[in-house]
């Protein structure tokens, strides 16, 4: 799902997510944004019934925020 960089041989992907209210999502997007750090992917409703957003911690691990919706 994110094939910005590949990872280097002989390592794991690790994904975590935490899970907020649906206006904590946005709110949450734009503080990030409001520190520099760069969404890999902007807050979306997802088919499955989430709000999404994601990005990439300073060890470049993926982190979702989420909220059912």
């Amino acid at each position: 799902m994110f094939n910005d960089r590949p990872a280097p041989k002989g390592t794991l992907s690790l994904q975590l997510a935490f899970r907020v209210s649906p206006p904590a999502v946005q709110r949450c997007a734009e503080q990030l944004k409001a520190k520099g750090v760069k969404l890999v992917y902007e807050v979306t409703d997802q088919p499955w019934g989430h709000r999404t957003v994601f990005f990439r911690d300073p060890d470049r691990n993926v982190i979702e925020i989420f909220a059912e919706i």
